[in-house]
């Protein structure tokens, strides 16, 4: 990682009030932006890489998980097939029994195991672009930091003028 130079933070918290002092925070900016260009030309590579491994990574996983999950599928089809043939008892039955006072409830939890699969399943048309949100606290977030220099694909800036009013309250003066 790069330390920035004391002086450019120096220059950034100082106020400019001349034009050499104009023209020193300029030449700053120009620094500044060079040195982010490099490291971003820089880790963007490695970045890239990471990105890669972490995707054949989790390819992987899926594939060496995938007979585990199907054995486990026949293996809970077949014992429930056993539960209503033979008329065993609700599963809620045996676990009162087992903990007393407990309250089992059975619920479907929907969790975003992939975001990147579900991304690229929208992207191919498999699945609805319902099924994003886009994060607005974040994109606001980086709005304000790179300002007019902001771009992201499907996302524009745009000026709003809104007008409030305020009542006036009795009693004050104005």
């Amino acid at each position: 990682m790069i330390e920035i130079p004391q002086s450019i933070v120096d220059l950034s918290v100082k106020k400019c009030e001349t034009k050499t002092g104009f023209a020193e925070k300029v030449e700053a900016l120009v620094t500044v932006n060079r040195i982010r260009r490099t490291m971003k030309l820089e880790l963007e590579p490695r970045v890239i890489q990471a990105r890669d491994e972490y995707r054949r990574g989790a390819d992987i996983l899926k594939v060496s998980d995938g007979p585990w999950a199907e054995i486990d599928e026949r293996l809970r089809s077949d014992l429930n097939r056993y539960i209503e043939e033979e008329d065993c008892p609700p599963e809620q039955s045996v676990m009162k029994e087992q903990f007393d006072g407990a309250i089992l409830t059975a619920r479907t939890v929907v969790v975003v195991t992939d975001l990147e699969e579900l991304v690229r399943g929208i992207a191919e048309g498999k699945a609805p672009v319902d099924f994003v949100q886009p994060n607005m606290p974040a994109i606001r977030e980086k709005t304000k930091q790179l300002g007019a220099f902001f771009k992201a694909p499907g996302i524009e800036q745009r000026k709003e003028t809104k007008v409030g009013l305020r009542g006036r309250m009795e009693g004050k003066n104005e």
